[in-house]
């Protein structure tokens, strides 16, 4: 895989994730579409298994460090390393390991994959917040959450129906290896 051409597009998705958040959000709710789950599922679908899960964690990384959890009962925000890198790493393990039972030219397949993969993202992260809740003044609901980012999962894949295309015409960029993630059968 071209490291550089992920570089790039690592940086288009999350300036679009943290820039369009507010204009994509519905409502005050909270929900909106993830960009970067999008890239995740693209890559974890064309390269290797090693190769996706280092893209995974790295994009993971960065959305833990611009994501930071609100506090109870203080003003600040926690920046908290590892709930989204793990979560991200997750999801794109499912996407490695549901690769060969899908058909890569069939325009739902990266919605279908991209819900799956930021639905178990997102359990993982409140799994890991709820965790973190009973010892640490993180103000955090785990049934409002889930419930959010289930939602947020649903958006994504919707918004995957417009960023799949357009991810698969810019694949000769991304120079990923020839036969990665396809099973041969003999």
């Amino acid at each position: 895989m071209n490291w550089v051409a992920f570089a790039i597009a690592s940086w288009l998705f999350l300036g679009a994730e943290l820039g369009l958040r507010d204009a994509l959000e519905l409502g005050a709710t909270g929900v909106a579409p993830s960009f970067v789950i999008v890239l995740i599922v693209f890559v974890a679908m064309s390269t290797t298994t090693t190769t996706a899960l280092w893209a995974a964690l790295i994009l993971g990384v960065l959305l833990d460090l611009t994501h930071p959890v609100p506090l109870d009962g203080v003003p600040d925000a926690a920046t908290v390393l590892g709930p989204y890198a793990l979560g991200a790493m997750a999801g794109a393990y499912l996407v490695v390991l549901k690769r060969a039972m899908m058909i890569r030219s069939n325009p739902l397949t990266i919605p279908v994959l991209a819900f799956m993969a930021a639905l178990l993202m997102h359990v993982v992260v409140v799994v890991f917040f709820t965790i973190r809740a009973y010892y640490d003044p993180v103000a955090f609901a785990p049934g409002r959450e889930l419930w959010t980012r289930f939602l947020c999962a649903v958006v994504t894949a919707l918004g995957a129906i417009v960023l799949g295309p357009l991810l698969r015409l810019s694949a000769p960029l991304f120079a990923f290896p020839i036969g990665a993630g396809v099973r041969r059968r003999f």
